[in-house]
């Protein structure tokens, strides 16, 4: 992803947040379970926002190396046309693509971050697995809003012997509840059961 659509996604999901806190403004008394929506929803930009901090420094670092620059001043976007330096490439400068083992390929491809490696650890319990400010966000968004249905659907995914049955079961939720593929949370949701049944 790059940082344009995370940006995007922040927004929006200020924007969400910002909506959300409005409509409880007015009321008498704040129901529980929007405001553990609410929080799971910060909590969410909050990881969002420092994933897209990580990727502007790393962003900023590949911008000085370019630039030759040891300062340790603040990036910007862009580097203005006037101030670009450019370097010619001669024959000798270009190097020639490594040949790479296909077990040195799968080691390589292991997923370097951590919230990547947490995303490889199996699970015993998706009831235990999932916080309960998550609980409430997944019950709102992905099961329209009914808690009960949440938990009968969690007690089902964690019964049941296989993948591809949790898979099925995962496709029927998502015709019945008409979940966009793309979205985060269904991303999110569908990687905490695929761990339920992941192989010691």
């Amino acid at each position: 992803m790059d940082l344009k659509n995370m940006r995007k996604d922040i927004t929006t999901l200020i924007d969400d947040i910002k909506y959300q806190s409005d409509s409880l403004t007015d009321l008498d008394r704040l129901p529980i379970i929007q405001l553990n929506v609410l929080l799971a929803k910060m909590n969410m930009l909050t990881r969002k926002t420092t994933i897209l901090h990580h990727y502007v420094e790393l962003e900023c670092e590949k911008q000085k190396i370019l630039r030759n620059e040891d300062s340790t001043d603040d990036c910007v976007d862009e580097i203005p046309p006037e101030t670009q330096k450019v370097e010619r490439v001669t024959p000798q400068a270009v190097v020639e693509p490594e040949t790479v083992k296909p077990e040195v390929a799968k080691e390589k491809k292991k997923p370097g971050n951590v919230e990547d490696r947490l995303k490889q650890i199996a699970i015993v319990d998706l009831t235990t697995a999932i916080g309960i400010n998550e609980k409430y966000l997944l019950a709102s968004e992905l099961f329209g809003g009914n808690i009960e249905t949440y938990k009968e659907t969690i007690a089902r995914l964690n019964s049941l012997e296989s993948w591809d049955q949790a898979k099925g079961l995962l496709e029927e939720l998502s015709a019945k509840f008409k979940w966009d593929q793309e979205n985060e949370l269904v991303l999110n949701f569908r990687n905490l059961v695929e761990r339920r049944y992941y192989q010691n």
